[in-house]
């Protein structure tokens, strides 16, 4: 898509969500966008791209996408006398995810970003 018809569109864009955010108190925005004939999949994605131009414009030094960071592991050996299991007993973990021998203990104070590297690493695992 060239550059005027992006503009175009996120000019059109921009009013449906302008509108959208007008409804009336209490309707929702699945009820305002059926009333309207749109399809609240294509409503979200319109909504996404308005707020990454409005961003992008009221700060024009941050980068259009997030760099991708590198992400490092170092293997942590279990002393003899505890098995990862009875290491998972007394972590307690909100989530445990299992792939293979691997078993990861997650708590719900886990930062967003080493949550994300686990998920995104945890498929080269096991």
């Amino acid at each position: 898509m060239d550059k005027s018809t992006y503009e175009i569109r996120l000019a059109q864009w921009t009013k449906i969500v302008e509108e959208c955010s007008r409804r009336p108190s209490g309707m929702t925005v699945t009820k305002w966008t059926e009333e309207h004939g749109i399809g609240i999949k294509s409503y979200y994605y319109w909504q996404r791209k308005v707020r990454r131009a409005m961003a992008q414009l009221m700060h024009p030094q941050l980068p259009s996408v997030v760099p991708e960071q590198q992400v490092t592991f170092a293997e942590i050996q279990c002393p003899p006398s505890q098995s990862p299991s009875e290491n998972l007993e007394l972590f307690k973990p909100d989530a445990v995810l299992r792939k293979g021998d691997v078993l990861i203990g997650i708590s719900n104070s886990v930062s967003d970003t080493l949550l994300r590297a686990i998920l995104e690493n945890i498929s080269h695992a096991g």
